[in-house]
């Protein structure tokens, strides 16, 4: 899907220039034709998007002949306003395919010409720029009438007033067939500003009128991104709003109704928003033993889920062994209390240092003359006795 922003007025490529000087941006129809060219031949949409007060009448008629040109699908979301010529490049897409945000304005008004283009201009002259102006004015409400299946006469009343007009308004004129309801209560918004995937990509090619700016230093005409592509299981093309990765909700999305991809998703978009992802359902019962959808498992993945459950079982055992090991070596908590105290003492210097050299002297063995004399109790007795029985005599 190929996106195209209309943010700006529309100009002549000449005028382009002079609005540059003053920091100013517009669209003309080189930009939207380089813009075309640029979109692959198998991409069959166009996801146009409006925030325009209008503009040159000559560029925006040639706007719009060059988009219906493509024969592309082309829907259109106006975001915020549309006016004037803006609201007839609006008309490129169908009036089913033309939708707004809720607090959009719309104005629809007759062709004018710039007093300062009739400074010099005669009767005949301004004869002349009355009728090109209603051939002008014709020629809108033609495509109005066209387009919006509306009253011809009560478009050109409101082209008369020349006012602003909401929504409500809009879709009883015929110029939007609905608004796009908020949705961020209950969205889940996936903001993706990397643009690493440029096969999704096409960059506008660069006009004379971009090398003239970037010469002067001034931003070029802001490049075209387009969006993913996704098949449905029966052939259909999904366009989704998205740089890179997968569709989520809440992502621009068209056409409207529910799809079933070719990997089993079902996406519901409404109002070209993606409102629902389901994710694929596995097994119909149908070539999978009649289990109910249930996935069953195969001979080699029991096999590998063993051997899995082997390795880890002995993984689990030489843990257990490494921490039986450390629990026998395991010291004591008093133990690890005196051994920090010594280390943060010295270590093994300190105590040699409080070693004592202290050693006792022996004492002396009895001389070998004492041990001659010396008496056994047994012995010591008998003489007591002996001495006694001599002293009785």
């Amino acid at each position: 899907m190929a996106k195209l922003k209309i943010y700006n007025d529309i100009t002549t490529e000449e005028e382009a220039i002079y609005y540059q000087w003053d920091g100013m941006q517009t669209v003309c129809f080189k930009d939207v034709d380089t813009f075309c060219e640029s979109i692959p031949e198998d991409d069959n949409v166009i996801d146009l998007r409006i925030f325009c007060d209008g503009g040159n009448v000559i560029e925006g008629w040639a706007i719009y002949d060059r988009l219906r040109a493509t024969g592309k699908d082309i829907s259109v979301i106006v975001e915020g306003k549309a006016a004037s010529m803006a609201t007839i490049i609006m008309m490129a897409a169908p009036k089913d395919k033309r939708k707004a945000y809720s607090n959009t304005i719309f104005k629809v008004h007759n062709p004018w010409i710039d007093g300062f283009y009739l400074h010099e201009v005669n009767a005949n002259g301004l004869r002349k720029a009355a009728d090109g102006l209603q051939r002008e004015q014709d020629k809108m409400l033609d495509l109005y009438e066209e387009r919006c299946e509306c009253s011809r006469e009560e478009m050109q009343a409101l082209m008369d007033e020349d006012k602003w007009i909401g929504t409500d308004e809009a879709i009883r004129m015929g110029l939007i067939s609905e608004v796009i309801p908020p949705i961020s209560a209950k969205a889940n918004y996936v903001i993706n500003k990397s643009m690493k995937n440029k096969k999704n990509m096409v960059s506008v090619e660069q006009t004379w009128l971009d090398k003239v700016l970037s010469y002067f230093g001034k931003a070029k005409v802001e490049d075209v991104v387009f969006g993913l592509s996704l098949t449905t299981t029966d052939g259909q093309t999904i366009n989704v709003e998205r740089e890179e990765g997968e569709p989520q909700v809440g992502d621009a999305a068209s056409p409207d109704g529910t799809f079933t991809l070719e990997d089993g998703r079902i996406i519901t978009i409404e109002n070209g928003v993606i409102t629902d992802i389901k994710s694929a359902v596995s097994g119909t019962g149908e070539g999978d033993g009649g289990n109910g959808g249930e996935t069953t498992a195969t001979d080699d993945d029991v096999d590998a889920l063993r051997s899995r459950v082997a390795e880890l079982e002995a993984e689990v055992a030489n843990l257990k062994s490494q921490l039986e090991e450390s629990a026998k070596n395991a010291k004591s908590a008093e133990d690890k209390a005196i051994l920090s105290a010594v280390k943060l003492a010295g270590g093994i210097k300190a105590l040699d240092k409080l070693k004592s050299n202290y050693n006792p002297v022996q004492r002396n063995a009895m001389s070998s003359k004492v041990q001659e004399h010396a008496m056994s109790r047994e012995e010591g007795c008998k003489a007591i006795l002996a001495n006694m029985k001599k002293n009785k005599r």
